[in-house]
């Protein structure tokens, strides 16, 4: 007796019976708007952002402190080098090298540096409990954008912290040393390529996009790895990734922008010396906060229009508030396309 064949007529018919929903893009792209919309405004972001940018602020010097005393004990770095590779990680964030508040922000790390470097172990240690308050208000965010049932125990919560400023201070670190070790390379490749014919003049703007791009590469990979890892949920490996661009390419056009604002309305027409070096640093803070936020946003409603039902694994609050946004998004795209 022959056992069935997987390929029955019945159950082929039974498939080619079942009807196929194709939604179209422009439907998709509709309830997408929609429910970021929604959740932009469910959650608040103009509030996380401030806040966000107020334990920004509070946290860096601890954090400035941190990362050249990690250079300094375990990398056996100088305070003026370890000053460079701080230096050359706000050059990436900061709107641009060019404005005039810049230059006190580099005068002010290299200060810190200086005092850095008479510091113990002791104080090291202490410059990272001060600095935990960035992923502990990433944590308060992303327990709001992605939908997270339950946050971590207070003593879970901050060993987290505690784990996560001393990685991203080894991590900025190590980056320095590479992002060095990529300059020489690449002003040595230039030289190489201006024996071989190529103009001065287009090398300029060579060096220029290369630097560029490894500033966005920085952002992709550290937003990538917060979105991934900070969240007390499973974050799909692909919504990090859209999450992460999508602040990348925002944040590469606010600094051009904001750098363009700033060269035009400067703060020192309305603020002289430090103090408009503190407005322009808390804008730009706040703002970063924002974009930072707002790719949240994008990635939880890219994962609710992609993976609209819950997985079981998820607590009765988080498929609640997943069904409800959800049912949100559906029907105001059924009232938009009924009209």
């Amino acid at each position: 007796m022959r056992r069935r064949e997987r390929g029955t007529p019945a159950l082929t018919a039974t498939l080619s019976a079942a009807p196929v929903v194709i939604v179209p893009l422009g439907v998709r792209a509709k309830r997408f708007s929609g429910l970021l919309w929604r959740s932009l405004g469910e959650d608040d972001v103009m509030f996380l952002a401030s806040g966000v940018a107020f334990n920004l602020l509070l946290a860096v010097v601890p954090f400035i402190l941190l990362l050249v005393s990690t250079s300094i004990f375990f990398l056996g770095s100088t305070p003026d080098s370890a000053a460079d590779a701080a230096i050359a990680f706000l050059d990436r964030l900061l709107p641009s090298s060019n404005w005039g508040a810049g230059q006190s922000v580099r005068d002010t790390v290299r200060e810190i540096a200086r005092v850095s470097g008479s510091v113990t172990l002791f104080s090291a240690i202490g410059f990272l409990w001060f600095s935990t308050r960035v992923f502990s208000s990433m944590r308060s965010v992303f327990q709001k954008t992605f939908d997270v049932p339950n946050e971590r125990s207070i003593l879970h919560g901050k060993l987290f912290d505690l784990v996560g400023s001393f990685l991203a201070a080894i991590g900025i670190t190590l980056y320095g040393s590479l992002t060095a070790y990529l300059l020489v390379a690449s002003t040595r490749g230039a030289s190489v390529l201006v024996r071989l014919g190529v103009r001065d003049s287009f090398m300029g703007p060579l060096e220029y996009a290369f630097g560029r791009a490894l500033a966005f590469s920085l952002v992709v990979v550290l937003c990538f790895a917060v979105y991934r890892l900070v969240p007390n949920r499973p974050i799909r490996t692909r919504i990090a990734w859209i999450g992460s661009i999508t602040t990348s390419v925002l944040f590469e056009l606010a600094r051009i922008l904001f750098a363009m604002y700033v060269e035009r309305f400067p703060p020192g027409s309305l603020y002289t010396g430090a103090l408009a070096t503190l407005v322009v640093v808390t804008l730009w803070t706040y703002y970063s906060s924002l974009i930072f936020i707002l790719g949240a946003e994008v990635a939880q409603a890219m994962e609710l229009i992609r993976y609209p039902k819950p997985t079981p694994h998820d607590r009765p609050a988080q498929r609640h508030r997943h069904e409800a946004r959800r049912g949100h998004a559906d029907g105001d795209g059924e009232r938009r396309s009924g009209r």
